[in-house]
């Protein structure tokens, strides 16, 4: 099952792992994911919804009531208003009434009502265009961390690594007696270690952490360790437009703007309903009749009802007419309020998306900015690392110098990982913003960042 979800191009490192893009991961979770099976639950609810609205052209209304019983023999004339009834001789009884209701004119409230139901489809739609956007969100920092901790990790171990070549170092030159070396140094020394083993607890509790969250989110087994695709957190070129851009795009695609459109259409249709239940309604009533007492002699007088034995078919033109107006009018008022909260909540949700908008685009550039200058940075202390080597090969340095330009670089490496995460995570939260993370994780080339 597993290797049939590589979908051919991801690659096993070991028994347990599993390496994916973030496209690959992003498709197994909209498959694994329980709150889009919850929303496409509820299209499929509304669109029968919305059968059954066109369904009410059409006799929206018929029932069949039927019953069987015993029942004592007339004594005598049927006719006799003194007639008894005979207990002696009970006889079965049943009766079967079919009723149909066709409307003729009900002011288009069955258009209405379809268009209501059809926006109530719209709304299910656009919401889980929304859950997808919340599960790609899920999936983009689960995978962009898991990049992000493999970096600290490969960082740490190469931090060991030049740590125990300096402990080395410097043990060697103390029990040389070299000038300028202190046994302070490797005490320095010494305590940085300490701390890289702190580094790795929390790597590992964090690896731990975000393994945990791609087996919830993919439904995958614990045994199973994800792997990105991509091999490191690189400084791409990232597209970035005007703010304006980004705000219209949200205007034109974020999910949440249309299933408040379509929710408000839903409202201002459910008015229209509700005010039409003023107005007198125009039906065709059919009733069809079938009553069998076989011990009972049949009233043949045909302008005489015998409830006992009858067959009657019969259909008429209904007017029906709601003459509670005090609850149609509070119905009314709330219809009308409902319309306008709707309303509210859409001109606040687009002020909310263009403020969304606007701090995710600043958020981004100056997490771009902060990139640019830690790698300025991290060039400089590339140089001075270098030139300490160089010194310390040639004896005209200290090892004092040497060590903090080793750790000067290593810090300035672990910032830059950590804006560069920040920064793709920001760029991600502008596509979110802008209605468009899902488009922007499933057309990503490898490599990208």
């Amino acid at each position: 099952m597993l290797i049939g979800w590589v979908w051919g191009i991801g690659l096993w490192w070991g028994a347990d792992s599993l390496v994916v893009s973030v496209s690959q991961a992003l498709q197994r979770a909209i498959e694994q994911a329980p709150d889009l099976q919850a929303a496409a639950t509820d299209i499929e609810a509304a669109a029968v919804d919305r059968e059954r609205a066109r369904a009410l052209r059409w006799i929206p209304e018929i029932n069949l009531r039927g019953f069987l019983t015993l029942t004592p023999a007339a004594q005598g004339d049927y006719r006799d208003p003194d007639l008894g009834w005979d207990w002696s001789r009970p006889g079965p009884f049943t009766q079967w009434v079919v009723e149909g209701v066709q409307p003729i004119y009900l002011w288009n409230r069955t258009k209405i009502l379809q268009e209501a139901a059809s926006a109530l489809q719209e709304a299910a739609e656009q919401n889980w265009l929304r859950q997808r956007e919340e599960v790609a969100w899920r999936v983009a920092q689960l995978y962009y961390g898991t990049l992000y901790v493999q970096a600290l990790d490969e960082l740490r171990q190469e931090a060991e690594g030049l740590l125990r070549r300096a402990l080395r170092l410097l043990d060697s030159l103390l029990a040389e007696g070299a000038e300028g070396v202190r046994q302070a140094d490797l005490y320095k020394a010494r305590l940085f270690e300490e701390q890289l083993r702190l580094q790795a607890l929390e790597l590992e509790r964090q690896h731990r952490v975000l393994q945990e969250g791609w087996r919830l989110q993919l439904g995958l087994s614990s045994s199973v360790q994800i792997r990105p695709l991509d091999s490191a957190l690189q400084r791409i070129p990232l597209p970035i437009r005007p703010l304006e851009e980004y705000q219209a795009l949200a205007l034109a695609y974020r999910p949440e703007l249309f299933g408040l459109r379509a929710a408000m259409e839903a409202a201002e249709a459910t008015y229209r309903v509700t005010r039409l239940d003023r107005l007198p309604q125009v039906l065709l009533g059919v009733r069809a009749e079938l009553s069998l007492a076989p011990h009972v002699s049949r009233f043949r007088n045909p302008f005489v009802y015998d409830p006992m034995n009858a067959r009657y078919i019969g259909a008429g033109i209904v007017i029906r007419q709601n003459l509670n107006f005090r609850l149609t009018a509070l119905a009314l008022d709330r219809a009308r309020l409902r319309r306008e909260q709707v309303r509210a909540q859409y001109e606040a949700l687009k002020r909310a998306v263009e403020a969304e908008v606007a701090q995710a685009w600043s958020e981004f550039r100056a997490k771009d900015s902060a990139s640019v200058a830690l790698e300025r940075a991290l060039r400089v202390a590339n140089e001075w690392l270098r030139t300490e080597e160089i010194n310390f090969d040639l004896d005209l340095g200290s090892a004092k110098d040497l060590v903090e330009a080793v750790q000067a670089r290593l810090e300035l490496r672990r910032n830059l990982y950590t804006v560069l995460y920040e920064r793709y995570l920001a760029w991600l939260r502008l596509q979110r913003a802008s209605g468009r993370l899902y488009e922007a994780l499933m057309h990503q080339k490898r490599g990208e960042s």
